[in-house]
């Protein structure tokens, strides 16, 4: 199994406790049948090469709340940060956040849509999280599986989807009897009436805000913002393998001197015995310094301490060049 190193565990428990869970001063307004000073929304997504290691990022930004593509864009990029079970944010985060920097000053989304979890995760930082702090915008996370976080999974999932009986319905995602717990999530019945979405707190945005705007912009089985991004870049893997060239996403390489990326296996022998079994110490590589520098907690102040969230991808050392 791959471990990823203290550090990385560390930085994302310690990140968790900056992100915010209400919603700011200044950001669009949730009212009780409006939502209010709400413009513009984006959905991030990555579509793999079949190598596993190439991804096409994609953004787009959309008006709210006719839902219209403003902007969009696709790149190429090399994925050099391993897959880790619940850690997938410091390999998916960076080329997203990136591609944020973007946008044009007066298109920056007011709130951004991320498929998977934010604090509905282990450390209570999932991707959406993760994102949020890092560019230092509004995030929620939208998942179609259910991650079980502290025994709160599938089967009370489905428990409470059952009462959700028309699209646009949602209740807390909490165990039966915790109504005093504040829940970190919600499930919500999507407006084609299919499969129940986990919606959970990402940045800067309380729960009942964060299921109002993804109720309003889900017309379908998925929230129009990620739909549009996942059609995108799964289009341009498509375009890309058939020939069409694409932009590579231009990110800041690691500084001269930097250690190459390095894997050391060793055996790991179970307590009290038993079968060997093969683990894999990652090294901090270039690009998750780079990150790690951005969450507090590692050594970092945090994007919202760093200044305009533009300033975030100058701090991003990461080496991306697809075709490699």
């Amino acid at each position: 199994c791959a471990r990823p190193p203290a550090a990385i565990m560390a930085a994302e428990t310690a990140a968790a406790g900056s992100a915010v869970h209400s919603d700011l001063p200044g950001d669009a307004t949730v009212g009780v049948y409006e939502i209010r000073g709400l413009e513009r929304l984006a959905g991030v997504d990555l579509s793999f090469f079949p190598d596993n290691r190439h991804a096409v990022a994609a953004v787009v930004v959309l008006s709210f709340p006719s839902l219209e593509v403003l902007y969009e864009r696709c790149a190429t990029v090399e994925l050099t940060v391993p897959y880790v079970a619940g850690y997938l944010a410091f390999r998916e985060v960076p080329p997203l956040a990136a591609m944020l920097q973007h946008i044009d000053t007066a298109l920056i989304p007011q709130v951004v849509l991320v498929d998977g979890n934010g604090a509905h995760h282990p450390r209570r930082c999932g991707a959406a999280t993760h994102l949020g702090i890092v560019a230092d915008l509004p995030t929620i996370g939208v998942a179609k599986d259910v991650l079980l976080v502290s025994g709160l999974g599938l089967r009370r999932a489905t428990e409470i989807s059952k009462t959700l009986h028309l699209p646009g319905d949602w209740a807390p995602f909490v165990e039966e009897g915790d109504a005093a717990k504040e829940p970190l999530a919600g499930l919500l019945r999507p407006g084609n009436g299919g499969r129940a979405l986990v919606v959970s707190i990402g940045h800067r945005m309380c729960l009942h805000s964060a299921v109002a705007v993804v109720r309003a912009c889900c017309p379908r089985g998925s929230p129009e913002p990620i739909r549009q991004a996942d059609l995108r870049s799964r289009r341009a893997v498509a375009a890309w393998l058939e020939g069409t060239p694409l932009p590579a996403l231009a990110l800041d390489t690691a500084p001269a001197g930097a250690p190459e990326r390095k894997r050391r296996r060793r055996l790991h022998r179970r307590a009290g015995g038993g079968e060997e079994e093969d683990e894999v110490d990652l090294d901090l590589t270039p690009e998750l310094r780079g990150l790690l520098r951005l969450l507090p907690g590692a050594g970092g102040s945090g994007a919202a301490a760093a200044g305009p969230a533009k300033q975030c991808k100058a701090r991003l050392e990461w080496r991306a060049q697809a075709g490699a």
